[in-house]
């Protein structure tokens, strides 16, 4: 294991988690670490687009900076108070997007094995915290209802023909590719 895995790891934390294992103190808690971090970066290496990557490291993040642990001691009911707590007040899809990035990091390290310094392969985490969470509800997005032609006219008789805001749209080109715009949203 390489000690890039584990500063990769600590550098996932906002302010210095000040458990995070000394490698000269605690080998196999470091080591553990290292382990951790490679596979994060195993796992984002699978997606292809840099803000994606990107998306899903913060979506890890997120939690174990609420909870401030290491990714193995997170547990269900620390990712439940999270999401409960720490993304209140987000919208519903965001909310559920990021425990769904949460609970795929968290299936991939269960598949993962790491080589304790004893030599013993040992799986990353034997259960998904974010696995069972029942996932936020989302509202469905309502299609938009088009102008009628008198709401078309009254808008567009909205702008002060006088100012600059108002000259950006002219009577001329500009309000008919805006009319033809607003028609093709219904």
């Amino acid at each position: 294991m390489s000690e890039n895995g584990a500063e990769f790891l600590a550098g996932l934390y906002q302010l210095p988690l000040p458990r995070f294992p000394d490698p000269t103190k605690k080998q196999h808690e470091w080591v553990k670490a290292a382990a951790w971090g490679e596979a994060l970066n195993e796992w984002l290496a699978g997606y292809n687009n840099e803000k994606t990557r990107h998306d899903y490291l913060q979506a890890l993040a997120y939690p174990i900076n609420f909870c401030q642990k290491l990714p193995w001691e997170v547990h269900k009911a620390d990712v439940a108070r999270w999401l409960k707590v720490g993304l209140a007040g987000k919208a519903g899809h965001t909310r559920k997007n990021t425990l769904e990035r949460v609970r795929r990091f968290y299936r991939f390290a269960c598949g993962r094995t790491w080589s304790s310094p004893t030599g013993r392969q040992v799986r990353l985490c034997r259960t998904n915290p974010a696995e069972g969470i029942k996932k936020p509800k989302v509202a469905e997005f309502k299609r938009a209802v088009p102008l009628s032609e008198a709401e078309l006219d009254r808008l567009q008789a909205a702008f002060d023909l006088d100012t600059p805001y108002g000259r950006r749209c002219p009577a001329g080109a500009g309000c008919r590719d805006f009319r033809r715009l607003a028609r093709r949203v219904g």
